[in-house]
């Protein structure tokens, strides 16, 4: 017993010392700050990013083009008219999606829908705010889910499941217009149910990288910052955001083939000065870091 030095206890002692720490008080209290200290970083949560992370999203011409001429006719019956091709409308609505984007990142705010769609996807045609007030959301909602193909990212499944067994707390955040749509396709995938907090930039208003949405989820989780990792895979939104909030551990994990725009701006921020802990090509790798981080500071029992 004389070798246990409190305080400078390393991880091979910590061990021993769970084995008799029951059998003696004395040792148990003198070993008591070390526990607190160790239970004080374990990782208890693990929250995800969405697009990009655990759903691949691709925008696809052809399915825009579609979309558009769905979008025209289904208009009408709003008193709305597009005068140009499904061609050109798609365009102009590609066009609109990346201007606001741009505009909410500069502003550091998630627009809602009525405003989204008045300034920019529909701001050529003057719609009434009445009118559109109704319909705002489901026209986001329509145009993320027939112009971009979604896929659950590989091993979506295997990770959730695998820290859940692991006892872990799992939420999401992540920066979309619709409300809907990313709720949509954690049930189309099979996974929303492994989810006890899900945070949406247009619920809330805030966006990544504003460490106040990582604060806004991890106090309605009731947890510390020390018990926080986060997964995401752009340094712009989820590296920066996570190590701003002070979050024990970041996950960047490889982006499939991120838009032209994403992977120009995501390379001019390689050498920011902001670094994930870990940098990942698939999603079960991040069970087998939370249980190798959790048994180094000598929980794995």
């Amino acid at each position: 017993m004389s070798n246990l030095k409190v305080g400078t206890t390393p991880v091979l002692e910590f061990d021993k010392a769970k084995d008799i720490m029951y059998n003696n008080v004395n040792v148990y209290e003198s070993l008591r700050p070390i526990f607190l200290e160790r239970m004080s970083v374990v990782i208890k949560a693990v929250i995800f990013d969405m697009g990009g992370t655990i759903i691949n999203h691709q925008y696809s011409p052809e399915r825009a083009v579609m979309h558009a001429a769905n979008t025209m006719e289904w208009l009408k019956d709003y008193g709305i008219h597009i005068p140009e091709s499904p061609e050109d409308f798609a365009r102009k609505l590609q066009e609109a999606d990346q201007k606001r984007r741009r505009a909410n990142e500069q502003e550091m705010r998630e627009m809602p829908p009525l405003e989204a769609v008045c300034k920019y996807y529909l701001r050529d045609y003057h719609p009434s705010p009445e009118v559109l007030f109704p319909i705002a959301e489901e026209f986001c909602f329509r145009y993320y889910n027939d112009c971009f193909e979604a896929k659950p990212a590989r091993g979506l499944l295997e990770c959730v499941s695998g820290l859940r067994k692991q006892g872990m707390r799992l939420g999401i955040i992540s920066n979309t217009l619709s409300r809907t749509y990313m709720i949509s396709k954690l049930a189309e995938f099979g996974v929303s149910g492994y989810f006890e907090y899900v945070l949406l930039s247009s619920v809330c208003g805030l966006r990544k990288p504003d460490p106040a949405i990582f604060e806004l989820c991890r106090t309605t989780m009731g947890l510390k910052r020390s018990e926080m990792a986060y997964v995401g895979d752009t340094i712009s939104r989820d590296v920066i955001g996570t190590l701003r909030a002070g979050w024990e551990l970041m996950i960047r994990i490889a982006a499939p083939n991120p838009r032209p725009y994403v992977a120009k701006r995501e390379q001019a921020l390689e050498n920011c000065g902001y670094q994930p802990h870990y940098f990942i090509q698939t999603l079960p790798e991040v069970v087998k870091i939370i249980r190798a981080k959790n048994a180094e500071l000598g929980f794995d029992w």
